[in-house]
């Protein structure tokens, strides 16, 4: 059942979102004017050099969240401390690990095998070295944040969010005031940002939390813990890691910066987008793991397929829209729209779409900790995603191909979680698909008929277009895919907040 709690931070993370969404368009409309494609598909793809080395921390920063999520399930203050001060020693290690990596493999490979104009080369390195320097210092915040999220604090978090983007926005309205380099100096900016931002984070856990008293301890027993949980995670990482960054890579060496412009336009599109369902995640995430903890199987398994529909539904309605009016709405968002840009961005999508419905799922599937046969199981199909695009980009298929690779083994990888999920927890695979699975395909097909029948029948301004495809998800949504518990619950908390 999705409670009263869930909802509120539901709407509060939603308002950041919509801000930091609005904020985050004009922005990226702005860099792409100064930067230039060619600069701009160089930013992209030099972050995913940065970013393949993120598989090394991602599985580290999940198996933080967890277990500090766990700890303040349990009450436990001491174990809670101790966790904090373990987990920001192995971040820091690990950052160190991570430079090291970077300045001798990342170095080698920027100036040796990538596609990138030598006249640029200069500022590329530039540009890997702030970016390290950013990706560090988000590293390092992992422990303050996972803190923040495992207490439901969304009120802050959603403002310290605002206030990043709204800093990275007047970096970019500054470009316009630049005559050097202007790669140089949006990297530089985002590196500052992001010192600034960490020491945000660290003053007002340090405020709030008794726990978040920083201190030199390594505790061996849950160090032990933590690796073995992180161990398996770390092939559910490294695949995804190398189905976003390392098929931008690839993008790169067969087709150059400009189709990682619109890669990065794609990427920075779906981001946005599903923020609409991450956002609900962040508000859903500890309580799934809290009652796991309390052991409320039958519970937090009702809990799940409930928050899969709501998260699948989320999204759908931010998505149709944009599928629906793609060149539109790229065209009114952009100076400069690059090639590859529309059906990259649709396909992205439907990606989304697809893994949706599997994001709380996941959650649940962590806060068992019994991780190593599904990271295996799951990890091994998205791993295939790169050497099956490396083979058909070798026999000149169009870049497009990446992406409907990823579309197919998304849909394998639903089948395969609740395989796994089952052999764990006594869930119903059947009940599943007739009550999610069954749902949400029913909706999407609701939709895209009336939506068809437009598209064929009738010549509609791209505004109107826009409103139509906004609308239509919306009503149908309503009708089938929420319940009337569901119903009653938000106008329940809509009419109090309007009330007070």
């Amino acid at each position: 059942m999705v409670n009263h709690i869930l909802i509120k931070n539901s709407f509060v993370l939603y308002l950041r979102m919509l801000l930091i969404l609005i904020i985050n368009l004009y922005t990226s409309r702005l860099i792409l004017k100064y930067l230039g494609v060619e600069d701009y598909g160089v930013y992209n793809v030099i972050g995913g050099v940065v970013g393949m080395f993120s598989l090394l921390s991602n599985s580290l920063s999940n198996a933080i969240s967890r277990f500090l999520t766990l700890s303040l399930g349990k009450n436990d203050i001491e174990s809670l401390k101790k966790t904090f001060c373990t987990s920001v020693n192995i971040q820091i290690v690990f950052a160190l690990c991570i430079c090291f990596l970077i300045e001798i493999l990342g170095v080698w490979f920027l100036n040796y095998k990538l596609n990138i104009p030598s006249s640029r080369l200069y500022a590329a390195n530039w540009i890997l070295h702030l970016s390290l320097l950013t990706f560090i210092i988000g590293l390092i915040s992992v422990p303050y944040n996972a803190l923040i999220i495992a207490h439901e604090k969304m009120s802050a978090f959603a403002y310290i969010g605002v206030l990043e983007v709204f800093l990275k926005l007047c970096a970019a309205l500054s470009l316009a005031l630049i005559s050097w380099d202007r790669l140089i100096y949006w990297a530089g900016s985002l590196a500052i940002i992001s010192i600034f931002i960490r020491f945000i984070y660290g003053l007002y856990c340090s405020k709030n939390f008794i726990e978040c008293k920083y201190y030199f301890l390594f505790d061996k027993k849950m160090l032990k813990q933590m690796g073995g949980f992180a161990g398996w995670s770390f092939i559910g990482e490294s695949a995804g890691v190398l189905k976003n960054e390392g098929i931008n890579i690839l993008l790169n060496l067969f087709f150059g910066p400009i189709v990682n412009a619109a890669n990065g336009i794609a990427m920075q599109v779906n981001a946005l987008v599903v923020q609409f369902s991450s956002n609900f995640l962040t508000a859903v995430n500890p309580q799934i793991t809290k009652r796991y903890v309390s052991e409320e199987l039958e519970s937090v398994y009702r809990f799940v397929k409930d928050c899969s529909r709501l998260c699948f539904n989320l999204i759908f309605i931010a998505i149709v829209p944009i599928l629906y009016s793609t060149k539109f709405l790229l065209g009114l968002w952009l100076h400069i729209v690059p090639d590859y840009s529309v059906i990259f961005v649709r396909l992205v999508l439907i990606s989304a779409i697809t893994e949706s419905v599997c994001y709380p799922m996941i959650t649940l599937q962590r806060a068992t900790g019994v991780m190593r046969n599904y990271q295996i199981a799951t990890g091994c199909v998205h791993l295939l995603n790169f050497p099956i695009a490396w083979g058909f980009l070798r026999f000149k298929y169009p870049p497009e191909v990446v992406f409907y690779i990823a579309i197919i083994l998304g849909f394998i990888n639903i089948w395969v979680r609740l395989i796994m999920l089952r052999r764990i927890i006594p869930i119903s695979i059947s009940e599943f698909i007739k009550e999610v699975i069954g749902r949400v395909f029913l909706v999407a097909m609701l939709v895209a008929l009336p939506l068809s029948y437009f598209s064929y029948w009738h010549s509609l301004d791209n505004i109107y277009r826009l409103i139509i495809s906004l609308c239509i998800p919306i009503v149908i949504i309503y009708i089938v895919g929420v319940n009337r518990r569901e119903k009653e619950m938000f106008f329940n908390y809509i009419s109090k907040k309007i009330r007070k």
